[in-house]
């Protein structure tokens, strides 16, 4: 399970890197892998609550902490979802359009002159 983890926290890294470039494509793939993260966190959280009993060996860090930090885990899951669908609401996706013309000219420092004649 160990692989998966660093797996989980390479594919996070690469997202943020994406999204910092404002790649449009990641969010829904980034979504996507925090509601199966979310699931398992989901169905875990229970059983580390439940080790206190006779016959469990004692992790390194006490298990009700480890059940803490899962609870917490399933919790920005769900954050990072709610976020994923705000930003994908930010129309990331929409492209603008310019008319073909002149490339450089075109913009908040084109004069008049050089604009393009609207049509009638």
């Amino acid at each position: 399970m160990g692989i998966v983890c660093v797996i989980y926290a390479l594919l996070y890294a690469f997202f943020a890197f994406l999204v910092a470039r404002w790649n449009r494509g990641i969010l829904p793939v980034a979504a996507a892998l925090s509601m199966i993260l979310a699931i398992f966190c989901a169905v875990g959280a229970d059983s580390w609550f439940a080790r206190d009993k006779p016959g469990f060996d004692e992790a390194l860090l006490p298990s009700s902490l480890v059940g803490l930090l899962v609870v917490i885990l399933g919790l920005l899951q769900l954050v990072l979802i709610a976020a994923c669908f705000y930003a994908f609401n930010q129309e990331w996706h929409v492209e603008e359009e310019r008319p073909i013309g002149s490339g450089e000219d075109y913009g908040a420092g084109a004069s008049p002159s050089d604009t393009p004649p609207l049509p009638a």
